[in-house]
C-alpha cells in the first residue's frame, strides 16, 4: 500500500492509502470510462429519439382522428342535405301551393280599386319614354281607376299620354300596359304565375348538390 497524493495548481494533498496500477491497467480503466460515457450518450440519444418518435406517432394519431371526425361530419351533413332535398322534392307542390296561397291572401287584403291603382302606378314605371301608354284595366274597375288618375299619372314620364281603357281580358285588379317597347302584363294571374315560377326555380336550385353547402376539410 502506498500513500496517494493529489496534486492541484494550488496545493498537494494526501488522498490516503492505495495501490499503484500498472500503466496498462490504468489505461484500461480510462478506456472503460470513456466507453461507459459514450454508451450513456448513445443511450440518451436513443431515449430522445424514442420520445420524438412517440410524439410524432401521437401527432399523426391525432391528425388521423381529426380527419376521421371531419369525414364523419361531412358524411352526416351530406346525408342531411340529401334528406332535405328528398323532402323538398316530395313536398314541392305543397310548398308552391302554400306560397301562392300566402300571395293571394296578401292581395285579398287590399281593396280592388286600391290594388288596381297601385299596380298601374308600378306598371307605368316600366313605360320608359313612351309618348303614349294604353292602360287596360278590368271594365268593372274602369271608372274607379279613372277617378284616381291624378294619383297614377305622376308615375309616368311628363310627356306620356295615358289612355285608360276597359278590357275584358283583365278580370282582376291588375292591368295590361301597351307602350312603345311592347306589352307589360301586370294582371294578378300573371304575377301569381311569376311567383310560382320563382318558387319552382328556387326549389330546383336548392336540389342541386353544389348548393348543399357542405363544408370541406
Amino acid at each position: 500500500m502506498v500513500a496517494l497524493v493529489q496534486l492541484t495548481p494550488a496545493s498537494a494533498g494526501i488522498l490516503g492509502p492505495g495501490r499503484i496500477l500498472p500503466a496498462g491497467s490504468a489505461q484500461a480503466l480510462v478506456d472503460a470510462e470513456q466507453v461507459l460515457m459514450q454508451a450513456r450518450r448513445e443511450a440518451c440519444a436513443l431515449i430522445e429519439a424514442a420520445r420524438a418518435s412517440a410524439r410524432a406517432i401521437e401527432a399523426r394519431a391525432k391528425e388521423a382522428g381529426m380527419a376521421a371526425a371531419q369525414a364523419a361530419i361531412e358524411a352526416r351533413l351530406t346525408a342531411i342535405a340529401t334528406e332535405s332535398v328528398r323532402i323538398m322534392a316530395q313536398n314541392e307542390e305543397q310548398i308552391i301551393d302554400m306560397g301562392l296561397q300566402i300571395a293571394r291572401r296578401i292581395i285579398d287584403t287590399v281593396e280592388p280599386v286600391e290594388a288596381a291603382v297601385q299596380i298601374a302606378m308600378r306598371g307605368l314605371k316600366f313605360a320608359g319614354h313612351s309618348s303614349l301608354v294604353r292602360l287596360r284595366v278590368a271594365p268593372s274597375l274602369l271608372e274607379a281607376v279613372r277617378n284616381r288618375l291624378e294619383d297614377i299619372l305622376p308615375t309616368a314620364t311628363s310627356r306620356a299620354v295615358v289612355d285608360l281603357i276597359g278590357d275584358a281580358r283583365v278580370n282582376d285588379a291588375g292591368c295590361i300596359l301597351e307602350t312603345a317597347a311592347g306589352l307589360v302584363d301586370a294582371t294578378i294571374d300573371s304575377q301569381l304565375a311569376a311567383i310560382e315560377s320563382g318558387l319552382r326555380n328556387g326549389l330546383s336550385v336548392c336540389a342541386k348538390p353544389n348548393n348543399w353547402n357542405v363544408s370541406k376539410a
